[in-house]
């Protein structure tokens, strides 16, 4: 029952994956209305595929977490401010960073 279970999870996770890559894409290149609000959530789809992308392959066994896993896992600070800016984006006309953003 495990090993099925287990399975079953890996490939849930690399739907997961490939969506966020493949979504991620699509919205990054999206030039239609409110492009910064489709570049933001790009930015983070792409970070939560990369974090599930390096759970996957320590999963089966093909490799081991590099360096830039343990820097994102760091700074898990960071997707605060990047949904606070998704937010920004949707709420407001017209959005772009300012100086006061900093």
């Amino acid at each position: 029952m495990d090993g099925n279970f287990d399975f079953i999870v890996l490939v849930i996770c690399c739907i997961g994956a490939f969506q966020g890559l493949l979504m991620g894409f699509l919205l990054y290149r999206t030039k239609i209305r409110n492009q910064y609000l489709n570049q933001w959530l790009a930015i983070l789809l792409f970070l939560l595929f990369y974090g599930l992308l390096c759970e996957i392959i320590h999963y089966i066994g093909l490799g081991f977490y590099d360096v830039w896993y343990f820097i994102f896992l760091d700074y898990d600070w960071f997707y605060g401010p990047l949904i606070y800016f998704i937010a920004l984006a949707a709420t407001t006309p017209n959005f772009g960073l300012k100086k006061r953003h900093y």
